[in-house]
């Protein structure tokens, strides 16, 4: 939210500001979770199809799941980049009715530069939905090697 030059200031009670600040909060901690879902579901496919492999599964069950699990880390990675610019458009939000309300001026956090400043949990997500489809589609390759898909049919 980028605020309007030269607009004025509306009266808005201070119980409506703070439940729009808690709102936007909100918003940011739903999203994170969607996140962390998603990055479950693909674990635990991963650790799933990794065993039916090892037991010598059905090849036309793993490549499907192979697939399926391709899509969704193609989703995951998709839905991550949406949340991380939603996070940049609630932050300013937040930053806007922080200043609003006054808590600005409290200096409660203050950035400090760090080695690890550029690390961001969303960037994390990012490269394991990438290196999860990577394996996902390693999977789907060596089946094709092998040939047994097609000995299934």
């Amino acid at each position: 939210m980028k605020e309007q030059p030269n607009s004025e200031e509306v009266d808005i009670s201070k119980d409506i500001l703070i439940a729009v600040y808690e709102a936007q909060w909100a918003d940011i901690q739903h999203s994170r979770n969607q996140d962390w879902e998603l990055s479950k579901t693909i674990m635990i496919g991963f650790l799933g199809l990794s065993g039916i492999s090892a037991l010598k599964g059905s090849p036309m069950l793993i490549f499907w799941l192979s697939l399926g699990f391709i899509i969704l880390s193609i989703t995951g990675l998709l839905v991550t980049i949406r949340h991380n610019h939603l996070f940049k458009e609630k932050m300013d939000a937040i930053n806007l009715l922080e200043k609003r309300m006054g808590i600005d001026k409290l200096y409660l956090f203050k950035p400090r530069k760090a080695l690890l400043r550029w690390f961001k949990v969303q960037t994390v997500l990012i490269l394991m939905y990438i290196f999860s489809a990577l394996l996902f589609l390693i999977f789907i390759i060596s089946i094709l090697q092998n040939g047994t898909l097609l000995a299934a049919n």
